[in-house]
């Protein structure tokens, strides 16, 4: 898992998954997979697993219930922290537009560090154990950061891409009738030609863009290298670029030709594979008008 460039609340993450399949991440859907039942309970059955191997606490033999306890909240704890810094990479990008990439297993591994320096402060405070510090940190983090990656290998592999496909059917929704017809002021705004488009008062070429995402009265114009948002309309800009440059797989989507590298069919969804791993979904209406534009395009 890398954490991954983009603009304001589109920063994402990316993952690839052992099956080969990637995937980005934006706060919201990692957010949604935090809180789901999917997540949960397979967390809970973690820490019970780490209850029954180690029969101790703090160097004490306690009961199985306590140690499940025990386990369940250092399990949230090192999400909340992972949750955490992934936010303070989001903001510190949103603020200073300022990108630090990190893989996921830097950012466990400062996780699990916070959760056992939090432990042993514990012990050494409140239960008056100071033997705690006696036995070398790093053997400690090594086990746990470890079965903590195993356990995000385990997530990526079996639980995201069924959660991330009902995370994303349910935000896109059915269909619904096509909206009026825009103002002149939208209109005039969008200047749009053939083979280019103005974005923000500068033209920029077709080619440069991924896909276009309609956001209530805005379209994210997402680039190569970074995320624009105009005060535009999505149909009046599809309809002044050429058929050819690009294709509507979904009412609030467009794609850019060039972008395309594949189709993902996952329980009767499907979605566009795009070149930095974006997946964009097809509707179930469009999806003979989508094959039929491949066929002729690609």
């Amino acid at each position: 898992m890398t954490q991954m460039r983009n603009k304001s609340d589109c920063h994402k993450l990316r993952v690839l998954a052992t099956n080969g399949r990637i995937f980005q991440l934006t706060v919201e859907e990692i957010k949604s997979l935090l809180s789901s039942r999917l997540f949960c309970v397979p967390l809970f059955m973690f820490c019970l697993i780490l209850a029954l191997i180690d029969p101790l606490v703090f160097q004490n033999n306690i009961a199985l219930p306590w140690r499940v306890l025990f386990w369940a909240t250092n399990g949230l704890f090192v999400t909340l922290i992972w949750y955490a810094q992934f936010r303070l990479l989001a903001w510190i990008w949103t603020t200073f537009e300022i990108n630090i990439p990190l893989p996921s297993p830097l950012l466990i591994a400062l996780s699990v560090t916070m959760l056992l320096l939090f432990n042993y402060g514990i012990a050494t405070t409140v239960l008056e154990m100071p033997e705690m510090w006696e036995a070398p940190l790093w053997s400690d983090l090594l086990r746990y950061v470890l079965a903590v990656l195993v356990f995000g290998t385990a997530i990526a592999t079996f639980l995201l891409p069924p959660l991330l496909d009902r995370y994303r059917r349910a935000e896109t929704g059915p269909e619904i009738a096509p909206q009026p017809e825009d103002t002149p002021e939208k209109v005039a705004e969008i200047k749009t030609t053939v083979s280019s488009l103005s974005v923000n008062g500068r033209a920029v070429d077709i080619s440069a863009v991924l896909y276009l995402k309609s956001a209530e009265h805005y379209v994210e114009v997402v680039l190569h290298d970074t995320t624009e948002l105009i005060r535009a309309s999505l149909r009046q800009i599809i309809g002044a670029v050429d058929p050819s440059h690009g294709v509507q797989p979904h009412r609030s989507y467009w794609v850019a030709r060039h972008a395309i590298v594949g189709i993902n069919r996952v329980r009767g969804s499907s979605f566009l594979v795009l070149v930095d791993g974006t997946e964009v979904p097809i509707s179930r209406h469009r999806k003979r008008d989508v094959s039929e534009w491949l066929a002729q395009n690609l």
